[in-house]
């Protein structure tokens, strides 16, 4: 597979982008370029925790081709996409949030996303969807709760396979 996470410098500061896999491409309004065949959208540092710690210098892992993904918090999915776009058509992203207003944002977003695929539930309580989401290769933990960390061992108690990742 093709990489799917390119950098680049804009006004001195790094900038990400990402292939994007869903159509139309831009989720946000975020920036949009089209090289040869493909559309690639900028990941905004002011709307992603995720693309704030790339702009920051994260080099640790990242959600990858073919990777299955397990998100806590997916809100109405930006962050989210970009993680969709990550893993690409080969892979899954299981968008967990528990706020009707901002899934049914994250319903019309997956409508695009082809392998963005939302879960209504709350992340306290991961054996009310253990029949919706597999066995995952990580697990994006973007609750804004006192308990997230407890929050996040238990779901990868539930779901994260040996070796998997936690951001």
């Amino acid at each position: 597979d093709r990489p799917s996470l390119f950098r680049s410098r804009e006004d001195e500061r790094p900038a990400f982008w990402t292939v994007a896999l869903g159509s139309p491409p831009e989720v946000y309004g975020e920036r949009v370029t089209f090289r040869e065949d493909q559309a690639f959208r900028r990941w905004d540092p002011m709307r992603s925790k995720l693309g704030a710690a790339l702009a920051k210098g994260y080099a640790g892992p990242l959600p990858a081709s073919g990777e299955y993904w397990l998100y806590l918090g997916a809100a109405s999915g930006t962050t989210a996409s970009h993680v969709a776009d990550l893993v690409g058509r080969s892979g899954a992203v299981f968008a967990l949030e528990k706020s009707l207003r901002p899934f049914a944002r994250l319903l019309r977003l997956a409508d695009r996303y082809p392998n963005l695929l939302p879960v209504l539930g709350d992340a306290r309580a991961p054996q009310t969807y253990l029949a919706l989401v597999p066995p995952v290769d990580g697990l994006y933990v973007d609750v804004a709760q006192p308990d997230q960390l407890p929050i996040a061992m238990e779901n990868a108690r539930w779901f994260l396979r040996r070796n998997g990742v936690v951001l």
